[in-house]
């Protein structure tokens, strides 16, 4: 009787033991995979910003161009933006 009720206490010791080695190589992957995705989406970022960055230099670029191309047209469209503003503004 007491013999089997210890092989039944090692039985559960061991299912036990192999649960919390389980969980914990769970846990590793988890972390892993965590550390992965934390990495993939900062590059990702990374590389956003640079392409943004990049893109407001070309449409600064562009505005510069056109400015320098058409100053009459620039000065008389910033002037109507500023008059539509300031009623706008007093309203």
């Amino acid at each position: 009787m007491f013999a089997s009720a210890t092989k039944e206490e090692k039985e559960e010791r061991s299912a036990a033991e192999n649960i919390r080695a389980n969980a914990a190589r769970i846990k590793n992957d988890a972390n892993n995979a965590a550390h992965t995705i934390k990495e993939d989406l900062n590059d990702l970022a990374h590389d956003a910003g640079r392409h943004v960055r990049e893109m407001a230099g070309n449409v600064e670029e562009s505005f510069i161009c056109k400015i320098r191309d058409n100053p009459v047209q620039s000065s008389l469209i910033a002037l109507g933006a500023g008059v539509m503003l300031g009623i706008l503004i007093r309203r």
